[in-house]
């Protein structure tokens, strides 16, 4: 089925003529009565039929999909005030409580956030999502799973290689700065950050959120929402080999 390279599927009677009568209509239930009435070489039943045509790709189940429950946190500095305000409307609208013992906790910060703080985070197992306003932008990323993905450490390691000047600077993170971020813009870098959470939330069929990725999120993606309110991706956190948030993995 398909072209480039296609799809071989195993072909069986009464197939061919349940492939045909799938319009975008008819439910499970509605599709067996219709192979009952209609295609009687059809011998077993239409669930098990569309099973592997599902996993193929071939056929898409567009019941729609119950989303794992989600609890955030929001922690933010004064300038961030009126990011996390927005924020805090559109996770509510959005069915999402908002309270402590949260799933994940979003970070907001005007300037870089205080390390210290973050490496605590860290160290507590807390899922949480990084967001900087920076200049006239809004820096999105990465969502952090510790022991599952690189955390801002290893962000830190990374741009060290090329910029030697940069750990000197970490220890002074942490003082909230002015930021020239329009209303337009938070209100996208908001709806941004809201849609990361959901994601987050979707990528953990079967329990809490976990590090799995959805196809508009991926664990260590750092994306930016600038002046001119486009959605950029930005970079990917990588693990670096100096830092020891990979081995909560095996604590």
């Amino acid at each position: 089925m398909g072209t480039s390279p296609g799809i071989v599927i195993r072909d069986h009677p009464g197939l061919y003529p349940l492939l045909l009568s799938l319009d975008g209509i008819q439910d499970l239930d509605a599709l067996r009565r219709r192979a009952r009435r209609e295609i009687p070489d059809l011998e077993v039943d239409v669930a098990e039929v569309l099973a592997p045509l599902i996993a193929a790709g071939v056929v898409v189940d567009t019941a729609p999909r119950v989303r794992q429950s989600l609890r955030v946190d929001l922690a933010h500095d004064g300038p961030s005030t009126g990011l996390a305000r927005i924020t805090t409307t559109l996770l509510a609208r959005s069915g999402v409580t908002v309270g402590p013992d949260a799933d994940l906790v979003i970070i907001a910060s005007s300037g870089e956030p205080d390390r210290t703080a973050l490496a605590d985070v860290v160290r507590c197992r807390v899922a949480h999502l990084v967001v900087v306003m920076e200049g006239d932008a809004v820096r999105i990323g990465p969502v952090v799973v510790p022991g599952s993905t690189p955390c801002i450490e290893c962000t830190d390691l990374h741009r060290a290689a090329w910029d030697p000047a940069w750990l000197a600077l970490v220890p002074q993170f942490g003082r909230a700065v002015p930021h020239g971020a329009g209303d337009l813009t938070q209100h996208v870098a908001a709806a941004e950050v809201v849609a990361t959470c959901l994601a987050f939330a979707d990528a953990a069929p079967d329990g809490p959120p976990q590090a799995g990725g959805t196809p508009n999120w991926r664990p260590g993606q750092i994306r930016t929402v600038g002046p001119d309110r486009r959605v950029r991706v930005v970079g990917h956190a990588a693990f670096h080999p100096r830092c020891a948030c990979a081995l909560l993995s095996v604590a």
